[in-house]
């Protein structure tokens, strides 16, 4: 049985002021699917419902600085499969 990987980026925005920017960016490699439904809820909006494994996560944190400009913090990566960051 053929297994394709894909990657999934999960993006947090926020806003400093009325400038808004990425606050915290996680990256999951080597995903596969596990579970995926369209959910839809009473107020007619509908999102995806959706389980998968990976292999490996990148995690992204932008923190404001002194400046009052976002400063990159990361990527901080682990391996799930070696058990160990990289």
């Amino acid at each position: 049985k053929e297994t394709h990987k894909f990657e999934v980026t999960i993006v947090h925005r926020t806003t400093n002021g009325n400038k808004p920017f990425e606050h915290k960016i996680n990256v999951y490699s080597g995903c596969t699917i596990e579970s995926l439904a369209l959910v839809a809820m009473e107020d007619g909006n509908t999102f995806y419902d959706l389980t998968f494994t990976f292999g490996k996560v990148s995690v992204e944190l932008n923190a404001i600085g002194d400046d009052g400009k976002p400063e990159k913090i990361g990527p901080y990566v682990y391996n799930v499969v070696e058990s160990k960051s990289e």
